[in-house]
């Protein structure tokens, strides 16, 4: 690998104030600078640099095959506990169903068709006729102010 180093940078302005990077100076300029320009990298810090790099880049490996496997491990974790809720509610049914079946048809029993309250499930039954609602008479309505 070859590096381009030039000794040394100037910055010239000329008298319309056009603005020159060069080796040399412009002639007749207004105003000269010299530019310092650090030197390139040695070798010792190119093979630092890469080594660096390498260590990163493996340090990285690393994290995402850490970062798959807890992925992988909360996934199975996630399914156990669906099938785990889901054992449970077939469970609750099977009781809820085995609870009901105890008393016969709901909401009559087999033996002498009382009705067995449960409060888990409403009870259906024949509609209710109310009274009608007595009002008061009507008022005839009298002549107009005079």
């Amino acid at each position: 690998m070859t590096a381009v180093h030039a000794d040394a940078v100037y910055k010239s302005i000329d008298e319309n104030g056009n603005v020159t990077y060069s080796e040399t100076p412009i002639e007749n300029p207004r105003d000269v600078s010299r530019i310092k320009i650090a030197p390139p990298p040695t070798e010792e810090h190119i093979n630092a640099a890469k080594e660096r790099h390498e260590s990163t880049k493996k340090a990285a490996e690393i994290i995402d095959d850490t970062r798959k496997l807890r992925d992988e491990q909360e996934a199975k974790e996630y399914r156990i506990r669906q099938e785990r809720r889901q054992q449970l509610q077939q469970q609750q049914q099977a009781e809820d169903m085995n609870r009901n079946d105890q008393y016969g048809y709901y909401p009559y029993d087999r033996l002498g068709g009382g009705i067995i309250i449960n409060p888990g499930r409403p009870i259906v039954g024949p509609p209710v006729i109310l009274p009608p609602i007595a009002r008061p008479p009507a008022v005839a309505p009298g002549p107009g102010p005079r």
